[in-house]
């Protein structure tokens, strides 16, 4: 049995949170805030995973809710997601101080 991932985003002026592979909303927020507040109890009853985009579209965080054993598959993908938000942090931490990102406006 698959964990189910649901991956909270910035949509429009909206924060939705969807089921992976699905356009139907579970969650629509107008803040980040309330978004991961609805999403989280959302996430626990499924025993899912939580992926948090930040509103860049970057990934931002991962959280399990899963009770049971994860297998050796769901860990690396928990891992590699883990992973590219540790780059994406790094990237944005190295970037010179007090210099715009010439995309942000």
């Amino acid at each position: 049995m698959a964990t189910d991932v649901f991956i909270l985003r910035k949509a429009g002026i909206d924060w939705r949170l969807e089921k992976k592979g699905s356009n139907r909303a579970l969650v629509k927020a107008p803040t980040k805030e309330d978004a991961v507040h609805k999403s989280r109890s959302i996430v626990r009853k499924y025993e899912g995973l939580l992926v948090i985009h930040k509103k860049s579209g970057k990934v931002q965080a991962v959280h399990s809710y899963a009770s049971r054993k994860l297998t050796k598959a769901e860990k690396k993908a928990i891992e590699a997601v883990k992973a590219l938000a540790d780059v994406n942090r790094v990237t944005n931490s190295s970037r010179p101080s007090g210099r715009r990102d010439p995309v942000r406006r």
